[in-house]
Order: structure tokens, then C-alpha cells, then sequence
């Protein structure tokens, strides 16, 4: 988080009718900053700011007016989706309140395209920074409402999504994109999370973005129950599966790429003592911080290197 206050927003071209809507009890705005942080100094190395990225249609005489539709490489400092649809957070569970704009809640980085993608929670998208050359948004995808090219119903695709990344390298579907959907039908009744891979368009040159081409959706999974309003976590397997965190039922599955859940494991700790495996939480155990959630999953081979040390049989605990 970037702290800026109210009087720097409005000066920045923020909307004083929305100022007045949504910073009434909270006169700040926290837009997120990405740093690179050199290990043996803690010196920041390299930063990008998205105040340095504003655009405005309000005021011309501001250096960052144009019109938002012809610059979507730019935000919106009046786009404040999230707010707008969910109106503000409960009491205490968010005691920054609506000055957390944004909302990044996963960052990833392509070594060999030295670019960034970010997961914009609260604009349901996701944004690709290119960092050797950090100018703006190089691509993003989500929701075109959000710079003004779409219908924020018809055309939005994704709904507060988490854990946002590349296949990495020598992984089945390497240098796609892979997210965990979570809301994918907000205020229905038949309301369920998904998760996406996605091939992105490539420009002539083979690096990311052309902007004029629509990412493609080539694989998904979604089932009947599969929903966590929140968190939630996926990674691609070397053997084409894919392994989903669902953070709100406290549930880790592996699914094939035909979509069978090959294994599957139910967190059995929740705040209010231990539940048998495969059993849900008890529901009368109904507020929030009562279950068994698992905010996301990683899985590592037997002979990753910082099991090296270790000689373990089955039924080891990992304490030293």
C-alpha cells in the first residue's frame, strides 16, 4: 500500500461526489506499489507505483485527463468497482476500510519476458507490467468496465480472483495463464467459483500483449459445490493435473484435465477442535473464524532441496 490522502486523490482528478460516497469515514487512498528488495541490504532496487499510472476524464487541466476508453494502459482513479458492488466491508474486517482500493493479492514473475502479473482483486482483473520498461499496464484482463470498454455485467469475466500466474516452464500448458475464478455469479442462487487457464495473445515478436486480441480461455474447471467467496489457490502438476486450494470449505483436490478430482484432502482443524476427515465442519460452528479454511496449497517433490537434510519415513513430523 502507497498512502496518499483524500486532498492528493482529488487533486489527482478523484470524483468529489465519490469522495463524498466512499471516503466519508475513511479520508485516504491505498494503491498498491510493487517492490523489488535487494536480500543482503533491504534496499528497495526497483519499484512500480500505480499513482504514476492515473488517468482521469474529469479535468482537463490535470496532466493525467484523457479519456479512460483510449487509455487502458492507464487507471482509473475514479473506477471503484468493488465498493460500488459490495458496498462498504463489516465492521473490523477491514480496518484500512474502503482506502484499500486495489486490492493485489498475488504477484508473479516471467524471467525469461521479465514481466509481472498481478492480481487486482477489488478491479476483477489481472494486470501485466512489463518490467524493463515500466510505463503503464502492458495488458489486462477481467473486466473492461473497468477502463471503460464494457458492460460491467455482460463482459466481466472475472469476480475477485486469486493466486494469478504463469505455467512455468516444462509444466503441460507452460506460458499460459492459471487463476482461481471465486465468485463467478455474484448474487445468484447458482453462485460457484471456477478455475481458468488462459492463453494470452502474443505480439509478433512472441513476448506478452496484443492489446487488439482477446486472451483465450483453453481449459477450466468448475463442479456442482465448487465455490469459495475468498482466497483459494491452484498449481499446475508436471503431470497435467492441476491442484486447487478452496479456501472458504477448507478442501485441497487434485483434478485431471478432464476435470475427475483424483485425490482429494478436507482440512480436519477448525477453531473449535478437530473434525473426521472427509466430514464438513460442524454447521453450527457459522462465523467467520470458527472453520477450517486452507488459504492455498503447494505441492513439492520428494527430492526438493529443502527436504535434503531430512531422513524421513512416512509418519515423520517435520519439528525439530
Amino acid at each position: 500500500w502507497d498512502y496518499h490522502s483524500l486532498d492528493d486523490a482529488l487533486a489527482m482528478g478523484l470524483d468529489p461526489a465519490l469522495a463524498d460516497i466512499e471516503f466519508k469515514d475513511h479520508p485516504f487512498l491505498l494503491p498498491d506499489r510493487i517492490i523489488e528488495i535487494d536480500r543482503s541490504t533491504g534496499e528497495f532496487v526497483w519499484q512500480w507505483d500505480s499513482w504514476d499510472h492515473l488517468v482521469q476524464a474529469r479535468d482537463p487541466n490535470l496532466p493525467n485527463y484523457g479519456a479512460v476508453a483510449e487509455h487502458p494502459q492507464r487507471i482509473d482513479i475514479n473506477y471503484h468497482g468493488w465498493f460500488l458492488r459490495e458496498g462498504p466491508p463489516p465492521q473490523g474486517n477491514n480496518p484500512q476500510g474502503i482506502g484499500d482500493w486495489m486490492h493485489s493479492n498475488s504477484i508473479h514473475y516471467h524471467p525469461e519476458l521479465d514481466q509481472i502479473v498481478l492480481s487486482v482483486r477489488h478491479f476483477d482483473e489481472f494486470w501485466i507490467i512489463d518490467r524493463g520498461a515500466p510505463d503503464g499496464l502492458l495488458y489486462r484482463w477481467g473486466n473492461p468496465y473497468a477502463y471503460q470498454q464494457g458492460d460491467p455485467t455482460a463482459d466481466r469475466r472475472l469476480f475477485g480472483q486469486h493466486d494469478v500466474q504463469w505455467i512455468e516452464a516444462g509444466l503441460p500448458g507452460e506460458g499460459n495463464i492459471l487463476l482461481f475464478n471465486n465468485q463467478h455469479n455474484p448474487g445468484a442462487d447458482d453462485e460457484y467459483s471456477s478455475v481458468m487457464e488462459l492463453k494470452l495473445p502474443l505480439r509478433g515478436g512472441g513476448g506478452c500483449c496484443d492489446w487488439e486480441q482477446e486472451a483465450e480461455v483453453v481449459w477450466s474447471y468448475a463442479a456442482d459445490g465448487f465455490y469459495s467467496r475468498f482466497g483459494s489457490s491452484v498449481q499446475r502438476l508436471p503431470n497435467g493435473n492441476t491442484l486447487i486450494a478452496e479456501t472458504a470449505h477448507g478442501r485441497l483436490i487434485e483434478v485431471s484435465p478432464d476435470g475427475e478430482t483424483v485425490w482429494e484432502f478436507v482440512n480436519p482443524i477448525t477453531r473449535k477442535g478437530l473434525i473426521r476427515q472427509g466430514d464438513p465442519p460442524n454447521p453450527e460452528d457459522v462465523s467467520f473464524g470458527d472453520q477450517n479454511f486452507l488459504f492455498s496449497v503447494h505441492k513439492y517433490p520428494a527430492d526438493y532441496p529443502a527436504f535434503a537434510r531430512r531422513d524421513m519415513t512416512p509418519g515423520d513430523r517435520l519439528i525439530d
